[in-house]
């Protein structure tokens, strides 16, 4: 499943609401415009692993993104929205019933506000949705004043090693399943297997491993722990760099507190194994939940936040950060530390201005 998919298969849906709606007094449209574009919706908000022979067009983006402005604008509500791109979802056949209710009731708050909220075109969005696809954009111009104006280049001359070489081991994209199932079916009709709630392995359906499988999956806990294990025998760290992503791949059945968990349950981990080690993270698109949302805080007026996981990861990283730094964790999920003498690590939240947050 592609990160988008959450955002898809709702408008996917609610594009095919408008479809059917035509017979009831809500939505007054046309009733051969909406037979017109209810293959079209269809087809240009599949995720592209579904739609990679099928030719979008830009026209095509930006009806769907119209019509349901015109929805939106007649009364609809969000549980309307919700309710049937629920029911819609399971009679396509896109996803299990589970997958379909988890996704919409997870993302569907969040991806209506933006909708309804937004200041740019239809356009300006379709350009955002499919990249050069779709190239279009409506942005603000942005200048940015450097203090001082441009300064002069400069080029000094190559620093000659020295014995200070310090050793780094870096850890990315753990995304450990602390429901990981050994024996369960790893293919399956979820997005993601591996666990008995998914599926039992048979004939001709492989079974995940015990280390893991090379599959829709992720790894169990004690891969984890015998990695970290292998990896405290054959080097001493000076610093530990962990570069996000470590919950699990099951994006429909997250919430906050079980993203919490797994974050938490990996940094006990690694403190576990690297006791002495300063540990230095950033944040990954899967920490939060629904995936890749990271609210700006001009939102937070308007009930929503990002207190909820910056608040915590500070928590967690505070043995190795001074206040300084955990002050801008807070604020954003990014912060600058210099953890030894000539290194200054600065930790981006590259999630601010990804095109699918």
């Amino acid at each position: 499943m592609t990160p988008s998919t959450i955002c898809r298969i709702l408008l996917i849906t609610t594009g095919l609401w408008l479809n059917l709606a035509v017979a009831t007094p809500v939505v007054p449209l046309g009733r051969e415009l909406l037979a017109v574009h209810r293959e079209t919706i269809l087809r240009v908000f599949l995720p592209r692993d579904l739609r990679a022979a099928v030719s979008l067009s830009c026209l095509e983006c930006r009806s769907a993104l119209g019509a349901l402005s015109l929805w939106i604008s007649a009364g609809a509500t969000l549980e309307d929205v919700e309710n049937f791109a629920i029911n819609e979802c399971i009679t396509l056949n896109l996803f299990p019933g589970d997958v379909c209710f988890g996704m919409v009731k997870l993302a569907g708050p969040e991806v209506l506000y933006v909708f309804s909220n937004s200041d740019y075109s239809h356009d300006t969005m379709c350009g955002w949705m499919f990249g050069l696809d779709c190239v279009h954009t409506e942005l603000d111009p942005w200048t940015v004043e450097i203090p001082g104006g441009k300064p002069e280049p400069n080029h000094p001359e190559p620093v000659q090693p020295t014995p200070s070489v310090k050793k780094i081991l870096h850890l990315s994209d753990l995304h450990v399943d602390l429901l990981y199932d050994e024996g369960s079916a790893a293919v399956c009709d979820h997005p993601y297997c591996c666990r008995n709630a998914f599926g039992t392995a048979g004939p001709g359906v492989p079974a995940a491993g015990h280390w893991g499988t090379l599959a829709y999956c992720d790894i169990p806990l004690h891969t984890l722990e015998d990695l970290l294990s292998q990896a405290a025998e054959i080097t001493t760290p000076d610093l530990v760099y962990i570069t996000g992503d470590l919950p699990p791949h099951d994006v429909w059945a997250q919430n906050h507190a079980t993203n919490l968990i797994a974050i938490e349950t990996t940094m006990e981990l690694v403190r576990k194994h690297f006791p002495d080690v300063p540990v230095l993270n950033t944040l990954g698109n899967h920490a939060s939940a629904p995936v890749n949302s990271f609210v700006v805080p001009a939102a937070y007026g308007d009930g929503w936040s990002m207190s909820w996981l910056y608040d915590s990861v500070a928590d967690l990283w505070a043995e190795w950060l001074p206040e300084s730094a955990l002050v801008d964790v807070r604020r954003g999920g990014f912060y600058q530390y210099s953890p030894v003498s000539g290194l200054r690590v600065i930790s981006l939240n590259m999630n601010f201005c990804n095109t699918i947050n």
